[in-house]
Order: C-alpha cells, then structure tokens, then sequence
C-alpha cells in the first residue's frame, strides 16, 4: 500500500511550487553594483533653476566632475536619489531628465544617452512631500578613460526637485545564498512539475 496518496503528493508538490514563486517575488537591495565610483549631490542653485524652468525649453545642464571609468568595473549604472514637492497631483506629477555620459576620450564632448523619470512609479508621497530613486540601464565601457554626467531637465509637471545626488555605481550586486538560490526559482519550480507529470504517469 502506498504510504501516501496521489492527492496527497500533489499538495505537498504544489505548496513546494507555491513557495518557490514567493520567495523569486522577494524585494530586492534596489542599489546597483557594489562600488560607488563617484557621487555628488545637485548644487541647489541649479535646482532652484531646473525649478523655475517650468517648460523644460531652456535645457538648462548641470556637470559633474570627471571620474574614472574601469572596465574592470563593468557594468557602470547610473543611480539618481530624487526628492521634492508636488505643486500638483501625484497621479501627474513627473520630473524627466536627460543624461548624458560624456566620455572624455580623444577629446570627445558626448557619449551614451540615457533618460530618467521620476514620477508616481517610483516616488513615495508624504504629504506634499516625495522621494524616490532612479537606475539607468547597465553601461560596460572598453577602455579605462575618464568620464563625467550631463544632466538637464526635459520637462517637468507639478513637481520641484529640492535635493538630488548623482551617483554613478559600478560592478555586480553582492549575492547571499539565498537570494542565489530563488534567483533560480523558475527552474526550480520547472523541475517540481516535470516531476510531477512523470510521477503522475507512473
């Protein structure tokens, strides 16, 4: 006699399953990399001008000082900490940036362009309150060289930057064997339902 039922197994296969999906829906460190290459906070005097330019046609730019670009590095992000105060609602409030990485390499004055936004995705609202973080796309660079950000506002809505820091961060995230092991969750749940389908058949 079998020491436990078909329906038994089943539950137990499919609360293996369960867990498996939650524990891949775990929050992750929402800092990239593991190395701050360079960080420097928004003058507030260009804030207060990125402010006043309500229809983001003056393209007002801020630069930061030149840092060092390793490839050994790789890969390089962008990380932007955002905080302000609505002048409208949340649900259209939105600060849109243009970032350009300028890579100072034979004398070049331009390089990779990236956009970040800040709206009610990824802002937290207290009040009039907000603040919230942006990453930009992963950027892997051939040669060590140096290279600073360009920053503008392209348009805003209802929203005033009153503090922002500009880092840039480099490498892999760090990795305990937890999170090693639910980063391979949709295998591990693929392995329990093969199993199941073949056990079923028996």
């Amino acid at each position: 006699m079998a020491l436990f039922s078909k329906a038994t197994i089943l539950v137990a296969m499919g609360a293996v399953a369960a867990l498996l999906l939650l524990g891949g829906c775990a929050r992750r460190d929402q800092v990239p990399g593991n190395i701050t290459v360079a960080a420097y906070f928004v003058p507030p005097e260009k804030l207060e001008a990125f402010a006043a330019d309500t229809t983001g046609k003056t393209r007002l730019r801020w630069t930061t000082p030149n840092f060092v670009l390793e490839p050994s590095n790789n890969p390089h992000r962008l990380m932007i900490d955002f905080e302000g105060v609505l002048l409208a609602d949340s649900a259209v409030a939105e600060n849109v940036f243009e970032v350009v990485w300028l890579i100072k390499q034979e004398n070049q004055t331009g390089g990779p362009m990236q956009q970040i936004r800040f709206d009610r995705q990824n802002l937290t609202v207290s009040g009039t309150k907000v603040k919230g973080r942006a990453v930009g796309l992963p950027l892997s660079f051939k040669d060590k060289d140096m290279g600073a950000i360009e920053l503008s506002l392209e348009h805003q809505i209802g929203l005033k930057p009153t503090a922002m820091t500009v880092s840039v961060r480099a490498g892999m995230e760090n990795t305990n064997w937890l999170e090693t092991l639910l980063s391979l969750n949709a295998l591990m749940v693929g392995l329990v339902f093969l199993g199941l389908v073949l056990w079923w058949r028996r």
